[in-house]
């Protein structure tokens, strides 16, 4: 099933990379549905984009199944953002198990859950559908697309 309403859903969208992913797609035609913690700043930006929105406690048990069904056009979503994240801006020699253990949860284990809710509403977009992930660092974005690609030729 092919939707082309179906809206992209964006983490962190009012963040400064998720605030601009919306604001590109927009532009560029898509529905995004935005998601974030602060509903002030989350209600505003939707009201700016013509965009619906999920308030988040991210560490909620079911936070990332709730927004991905809110978000979901129809049952189905387009595509997933994910522009959450941190980083511990400190010596090394400073940094805590609580510190290593918090950004791994926040980078790594929400990410994974995000995809894990969407995953279901985007298949039933694009039938065949996988997760291509993206990382915009130091020296421009890559993608690490290849390890699902072996796979699927395996």
């Amino acid at each position: 099933m092919t939707n082309s309403a179906a809206p992209i859903l964006i983490y962190g969208a009012t963040g400064g990379v998720g605030e601009a992913s919306a604001r590109a797609l927009v532009q560029a035609g898509a529905q995004v549905h935005l998601v974030a913690r602060r509903s002030d700043a989350l209600e505003t930006l939707a009201s700016e984009l013509g965009a619906t929105f999920t308030c988040i406690d991210f560490d909620a048990p079911d936070a990332f199944k709730q927004a991905s069904q809110e978000a979901s056009a129809d049952g189905v979503i387009a595509g997933l953002v994910f522009a959450v994240g941190t980083i511990n801006i400190k010596p090394v020699s400073r940094l805590t198990r609580v510190d290593f253990e918090r950004d791994f949860l926040v980078n790594a284990i929400w990410a994974a859950e995000a995809v894990q809710a969407a995953l279901p509403f985007m298949i039933k977009y694009s039938p065949g559908a996988r997760p291509c992930l993206h990382w915009d660092g130091k020296g421009g974005g890559r993608s690490i697309d290849a390890f699902a690609r072996r796979r699927t030729r395996a």
